[in-house]
Parts: C-alpha cells; structure tokens; sequence
C-alpha cells in the first residue's frame, strides 16, 4: 500500500511538472511569434486559427499579473474578429473569467509605455461593439457572457502609467 501511495505521488508530481513545462513551451512560442499570432487572430478564419486560439487559451488558463498583460491583447483581438470561437474557450472556466474581467481595469486597459493609449482606446471601442453585436449574433449560450464583457468595458477607462 505505502508503495502504490508513493508512486500516485511521483505520477501526480510528474504531471504537475510536464504542465508547467508545456505552459513555459507555450510562452515561449508565443513571445517568438507574437506578430504572426496578430495576424492570424485578426484575420480570416484558416487552418492555423483554431490551434492559435487553442494555445492562447492555455496560455490565458494559466496566466499571471505580467503575462495577463501581454496575453490579453491577442484574446480581446480575437473576441472582436472570432468571438463565437474565442469566448467558449475563455467561459470553459468561468472563475478564471471572472478574475480576468476585473483586471480590464487594471493590466489589461492599461499603458504602460505610455504610447499605446490609442490603440488601447480603440481596442476597448472594437470589443464592446463586437460583443453588443454578438449579444443578437453568436450563439444564445454566449450572449451573458458577452454581456459581461460589455458591462465591465463600461466601467473600465484606458490607464496611463507616466
């Protein structure tokens, strides 16, 4: 009995550490190829779409305060080109959207070079109507979520950090 404890714990701990490696994968395939990643997400749906949305998503899942920056950017681009394929990826675990709906008014709206307010703007613009527009559009399942997303961009303005 000792020995089977024992190795539920070493497969459990190998789990844990080939998570944390595929997660550091993912980030480093992602800081390698952020435009391209831009261009697919803003773009027409092809081949490369889904996956792309797939390993943004995991980067998302297991986000923290300096990735969520970075990470955000991406996503809201696609919710405003893809929604009905981004947004089930993001509510398929509903506290880590909650918890990211509340850093729009933190990290995710914020600039922090002080040179991006613009874009920021902009980008905050182009996602409230896409999701006022998916609240008729996308699947009904979708519409409170998307609700959300345009209740919080309501209460949410572009920070500027000097």
């Amino acid at each position: 009995m000792k020995k089977f404890i024992i190795c539920v714990g070493f497969l459990l701990s190998l789990g844990c550490h080939a998570s944390e490696i595929k997660n550091d994968k993912n980030l480093i395939w992602f800081d390698k190829n952020l435009p391209r990643i831009n261009h697919t997400v803003t773009g027409e749906v092809t081949f490369e779409l889904v996956p792309v949305l797939n390993t943004l998503a995991a980067i998302w899942l297991k986000r923290d305060g300096g990735v969520t920056a970075e990470i955000s950017l991406p996503i809201i681009s696609a919710l405003i080109k893809h929604p009905n394929l981004m947004l089930p990826m993001l509510i398929d675990d509903q506290k880590s959207f909650e918890r990211w709906l509340k850093q729009f008014d933190g990290i995710v709206f914020t600039d922090f070079s002080g040179e991006s307010k613009d874009d920021l703007e902009k980008m905050h613009s182009e996602l409230e109507k896409s999701m006022v527009e998916c609240l008729t559009r996308c699947d009904k399942e979708l519409a409170p979520f998307a609700e959300k997303i345009v209740k919080q961009l309501k209460n949410t303005e572009i920070m500027v950090v000097d």
